[in-house]
């Protein structure tokens, strides 16, 4: 396995598991995924050197945070988790209310990376980081970053004062390939600007 050091977060596996597939309805799945082929998978994606697994609220309303956590038992310190919020009312009381939520599903003191699913069509991002920046001064999680369609070049949300994102996550279609590659060649953080 291959690693690399991302600012806020440490040494962290290039590849990932996600686990959108864990406890979610629409990938075939139920809860009853949890009680063996989940855990299998984890265990194996450990035992392969992976440190870097993926989930969100919003996979399987929870179910993922909280198959995921169980899966990963008493080697969840190895790991760096990354989870995201669905931003639909992102007002700084209600981003901690639920990053509270996901660090408890995920049976976690801290959320090693916690991200913006995707931007709110509605709410600029002036609304949702300073809720971000907030997680981050208080130690809830380790770095923020967000996940997006594309990664627009010059568009970079910032959490204030020049704080810098650990993680900015395309998600890469053949179409927009070269563009999306040309924006997210660094690997580790960027100073948002």
């Amino acid at each position: 396995m291959k690693y690399l050091d991302v600012d806020g977060i440490g040494k962290v596996s290039r590849i990932g598991l996600g686990t959108w597939q864990f406890g979610s309805l629409e990938w075939g799945y139920g809860d009853r995924y949890a009680s063996g082929a989940a855990r299998d998978i984890v265990r194996r994606a450990l035992d392969l050197g992976v440190t870097l697994f993926d989930t969100a609220e919003i996979y399987g309303l929870g179910k993922s945070e909280r198959i995921l956590g169980e899966a990963l038992g008493d080697r969840r310190a190895e790991v760096v988790v990354a989870s995201k919020i669905m931003p639909i009312a992102p007002f700084p009381a209600v981003v901690k209310q639920r990053e509270r939520a996901s660090a408890r599903r995920l049976r976690l003191d801290r959320i090693p990376l916690y991200q913006i699913h995707q931007p709110n069509p509605v709410f600029p991002d002036s609304v949702i980081m300073p809720g971000m920046r907030d997680l981050l001064d208080s130690g809830a999680i380790g770095a923020a970053g967000f996940r997006t369609i594309r990664c627009p070049v010059g568009r970079r949300p910032t959490l204030r004062s020049g704080a810098r994102l650990s993680a900015t996550r395309c998600i890469f279609r053949s179409r927009i390939l070269r563009h999306s590659t040309t924006s997210f060649r660094s690997r580790s953080a960027r100073t948002a600007s």
